[in-house]
C-alpha cells in the first residue's frame, strides 16, 4: 500500500490581521508517521506543499496515485503560529476525488471534528496526537476499537473516546530520509535545518496556550533514545541546524544533562536551539548547553507587565525573566524573547510596559504579535468568541491601535543606536535576514 502524507500549503502569513507569520518548518508528525508506516512495510511520501508547492494539475495525479492519504492541518502540536483559516485546506481537500482514501489530522479537527469532517468529506478524523491512533488504524481492518477517531455514519458524526497518550520512547526515529534537508532553514539559527521533540507538554497552564493535541501533563523521551535522534539527523541527513522543539526543554535538568554530555560523547557537531522558561535556567546548566552546541534559546515573556502577567497565569516574576535572559547572555547563548498584545483587561499603559521591558533585557532578537485567541484555550473563553478561528481580540483596544503598537514594538527595539551598531557587525547572510524580517513585520 502507498500512503501519500501531505502538509498543506498555508503561505506566508497565518493572519493578516495579526500579522502574524508561518515558517517552513520541516513538518514533525508527518515524518514521524512515516517512519511509523514504513515499519509495517507501507510505502510512504511525503509532500511538504509549505515547502515545495505543486500545481493543481499535479497533486490531482499524487491524490489519484496513493491509496491512502494522510492530510494534517497542524504538523507540528502548534502551541506556536497555529494556522487559523483552514478554508485553503477545503480547498486542497476538494481535489481528492475519492474521500474514503482520505485521513485528516490535526488541531482544528481535534477541537471542531464535525466542522473538519463536513467540509473535508474526510472518511477519518484523527483527534490529538496522531501517532498512536495512525499506528492502530493501518493494524485493524475494523476500526471500532481504534480511539482517538472522528467520521460521518449515516449522516451522524460518531467520535470514538480519546487516545491515550503516546510514550515518546516508543517512537521511532522521525522519516528525514522523507524531505529534503536542503529545504528548511530557521532565519535565528541557519541552513539545513531539522526539529526534533524530546518532550511533549508543560508543567504549566498559561491561559493562551494551545496543546489541545498532546493534552495535560508532560512526557519526555529517554536521553540515550533522543540522541540517536540527533546522531540521525546530523551525522546521516545532513542536518546542520536543530531545534529542540519542547515548550520547557530544561523542565527536567538532569535530562539535559545527561543530553549535553552525549552530544559531546559522539562528537556531534551542529548547532541547536530550543525554548524554555527563564526560571528554569541556571550558569552551570547553561555552561552545559553552550559545550554541547546550543546557540540560542527562546522564551515566551508575553508582557512586561506584572499585572498582565498574572492574569495570563504565567507564574513568573518579570525579575525572573530578567535574572534569565541575563544568566544566557553571560554563557554567550543568544536570546529571542516573544511578546504579545490584547489580552483582556491589557491597557495601553500595559503594552507601553511591555515596549520598555523588550528594550531593558535587550534579546539579540524580539517578536511582537497581537494575541489570538485560540480555540480550545482560556483565552479563547474568557473572550466570548463566537468565531471559531478568530485571528485577535479586539473587544477593548480596537485592532488599527493594537497593529499601532506592534509596528511602534518593533520600530522601538530594532531601531535603537546601539542595536543597530551590533547588528552591522553581524555576517552578511545573517544581517539580511533579520533585516527581512524586520521590513516583513511593520510593512
Amino acid at each position: 500500500m502507498t500512503v501519500l502524507l501531505v502538509n498543506p500549503s498555508w503561505e506566508e502569513l497565518v493572519s493578516s490581521k495579526a500579522h502574524l507569520y508561518n515558517w517552513s518548518f520541516p513538518p514533525l508528525d508527518l515524518l514521524n508517521l512515516s517512519a511509523i508506516l514504513k515499519s509495517k512495510g507501507l510505502q510512504t511520501r511525503v509532500l511538504d506543499l509549505r515547502a515545495s508547492p505543486l500545481s493543481p494539475d499535479r497533486l490531482v495525479r499524487e491524490f489519484n496515485a496513493a491509496e491512502k492519504i494522510i492530510l494534517t492541518t497542524s504538523p507540528l502540536d502548534r502551541w506556536q503560529c497555529p494556522n487559523i483559516d483552514p478554508e485553503k485546506i477545503f480547498k486542497l481537500t476538494a481535489l481528492i476525488r475519492d474521500k474514503e482514501k482520505l485521513i485528516v489530522t490535526g488541531v482544528h479537527g481535534t477541537i471542531f471534528p464535525e466542522y473538519i469532517l463536513r467540509h473535508t468529506g474526510a472518511a477519518l478524523l484523527v483527534r490529538g496526537e496522531p501517532e498512536k491512533t495512525i499506528s492502530e488504524i493501518f493494524d485493524n481492518g475494523d476500526i471500532k476499537d481504534v480511539k482517538g477517531i472522528s467520521y460521518v455514519e449515516k449522516e451522524k458524526v460518531i467520535s470514538h473516546p480519546d487516545q491515550e497518550p503516546v510514550d515518546l520512547n516508543e517512537l521511532p526515529i522521525p522519516d528525514y530520509g522523507a524531505v529534503r534537508i536542503e529545504d528548511y532553514r530557521y532565519e535565528f539559527l541557519g541552513d539545513r535545518y531539522a526539529m526534533l521533540q524530546f518532550s511533549r507538554g508543560c508543567p504549566y497552564n498559561c491561559i493562551f496556550c494551545l496543546r489541545q493535541m498532546y493534552g495535560e501533563g508532560y512526557r519526555r523521551k529517554d536521553p540515550e533514545s533522543f540522541v540517536r535522534e540527533l546522531d540521525y539527523v546530523v551525522n546521516d541527513m545532513g542536518a546542520e541546524s536543530v531545534y529542540i522543539y519542547d515548550l520547557a526543554f530544561t523542565a527536567h535538568k538532569p535530562s539535559v544533562y545527561k543530553i549535553c554530555e552525549l552530544i559531546r560523547q559522539h562528537g556531534l557537531s551542529f548547532r541547536w536551539c530550543c525554548q524554555t522558561r527563564a526560571e528554569m535556567t541556571d550558569p552551570e546548566l547553561l555552561g552545559a548547553m553552550k559545550s554541547a552546541g546550543c546557540e540560542l534559546i527562546h522564551f515566551g515573556v508575553e508582557s512586561g507587565s506584572e499585572r498582565i502577567s498574572r492574569k495570563l497565569e504565567k507564574r513568573i516574576r518579570l525579575e525572573q525573566i530578567r535574572e534569565g535572559v541575563g544568566a544566557v547572555k553571560a554563557a554567550g547563548i543568544s536570546t529571542a524573547c516573544f511578546f504579545m498584545f490584547g489580552f483582556p483587561g491589557e491597557t495601553i499603559g500595559d503594552m507601553n510596559q511591555t515596549i520598555a521591558f523588550a528594550v531593558e533585557t535587550d534579546p539579540d532578537y524580539a517578536s511582537f504579535h497581537i494575541a489570538i485567541p485560540y480555540a480550545g484555550t482560556k483565552f479563547y473563553e474568557m473572550t466570548g468568541q463566537e468565531e471559531r478561528y478568530p485571528e485577535m481580540y479586539d473587544g477593548e483596544v480596537p485592532a488599527e491601535i493594537l497593529k499601532k503598537i506592534m509596528r511602534k514594538a518593533f520600530v522601538r527595539f530594532y531601531l535603537r543606536p546601539g542595536y543597530i551598531a551590533k547588528t552591522l557587525m553581524m555576517r552578511p547572510k545573517e544581517l539580511f535576514a533579520k533585516v527581512r524580517l524586520f521590513l516583513n513585520f511593520i510593512r
